[in-house]
């Protein structure tokens, strides 16, 4: 289903749709009661695995907060549609940023942004494992970018507690940015993985 822009749904007034995925569709949204602005991630035709990393990774990056990570700050529905309820970001996204040329030590700042919002993360005992241009959002509000990782689907915990969703000898990601090991066995990476893919956003 798509929003109708200005309607409510549940405690959040739909704005202009963001992006759209082949399994996901971003919407602005408007708290009835706040006013603060969210992006809201709606996730269709997931299965219960999906479903499952879909609270895992919301949950890992709700439990961060950092300038440089996208906060999320609720996980729910919205009719009956799992929905991450997120920081809205006034910007772009990497990938369309790197459309145009950019001075060299502003591009060194949106990484410099992008490598401690990671490595706070793998303080907190998170890795993302699908770092790439289109996962990290910019914040144009100021005067210089400041970069937001976003998107912690294909996170790894350190705490397994929860068991574990990734069997071993699976391989996911992006080609373009996995490490040698994560095409051999994902669920082995640790955060060497994401300081691979980091290096591969930077060349």
């Amino acid at each position: 289903m798509e929003l109708n822009k200005g309607e409510v749904y549940g405690d959040y007034k739909a704005g202009p749709m963001l992006s759209k995925g082949t399994m996901s569709m971003t919407y602005g949204g408007v708290h009835t009661e706040r006013g603060s602005m969210h992006a809201l991630k709606m996730m269709f035709g997931a299965d219960g695995q999906l479903l499952e990393r879909l609270k895992r990774g919301g949950e890992a990056q709700k439990s961060l907060e950092h300038p440089n990570l996208v906060r999320v700050t609720e996980l729910t529905e919205i009719e009956t549609v799992p929905t991450l309820v997120m920081e809205y970001v006034n910007g772009t996204s990497l990938d369309r940023w790197l459309n145009s040329p950019h001075p060299l030590d502003v591009c060194l700042v949106v990484f410099k942004g992008m490598v401690e919002g990671v490595g706070h993360a793998h303080k907190a005992g998170i890795v993302h494992r699908n770092l790439k241009t289109e996962k990290i959002l910019l914040d144009m509000s100021g005067p210089l970018p400041v970069a937001k990782v976003n998107d912690f689907m294909l996170v790894k915990l350190d705490d397994a507690s929860g068991g574990q969703l990734t069997q071993m000898g699976v391989s996911f990601g992006t080609p373009q940015y996995m490490a040698p090991e994560q095409f051999r066995d994902v669920s082995a990476v640790d955060e060497r993985a994401d300081l691979y893919a980091l290096g591969c956003i930077l060349y």
